[in-house]
């Protein structure tokens, strides 16, 4: 999940070969075309959520990016997710939690302040983005019942 200009929300896994029957004679999806499906979903909620601005999704070679806009979130040189908008992190944690994309992992990337960071609490600004990613990692997992080997941390 990419907040700011930095970290990145990626889905990975899963297979990249066409359209196949499945045991039971219906279509499974590409890994693609199962991406597209869930961008899509996650494109109604942020028209829904009034999060245009704040939040934007595209398929990249690496996957489903979703990118979020740090000020929205966080305060500046401040890893604490602001408390009003949990629940969006939340609400999009639910819809990466899609059977189709039950294969599919999800790296969090952190994102960091515009502002250089070098205090007490934090030592650099790679440390705030890291904080970063672990709190939005720890939310989706906690309140979006995603599965906690789906997901990994990057600063």
């Amino acid at each position: 999940m990419e907040m700011g200009g930095g970290g990145t929300g990626i889905l990975e896994g899963g297979s990249e070969s066409d359209d196949v029957e499945n045991s039971k004679g219906s279509i499974e999806l590409t890994e693609e075309e199962q991406q597209e499906e869930v961008k899509e979903t996650i494109d109604a909620y942020i028209d829904t959520s009034e999060l245009n601005d704040s939040v934007t999704t595209s398929i990249e070679e690496r996957g489903l990016v979703l990118s979020f806009n740090d000020a929205l979130f966080f305060y500046s040189c401040n890893v604490e997710i602001k408390e009003n908008q949990q629940n969006k992190f939340v609400d999009i944690g639910k819809l990466l939690n899609q059977p189709a994309l039950k294969n599919s992992f999800i790296r969090v990337e952190g994102y960091t302040d515009s502002v250089p960071v070098s205090n007490p609490k934090y030592k650099s600004n790679w440390d705030l983005s890291v904080l970063r990613a672990s709190n939005v990692a720890q939310i989706i997992i906690k309140d979006s019942g995603l599965n906690p080997t789906r997901i990994s941390v990057v600063g």
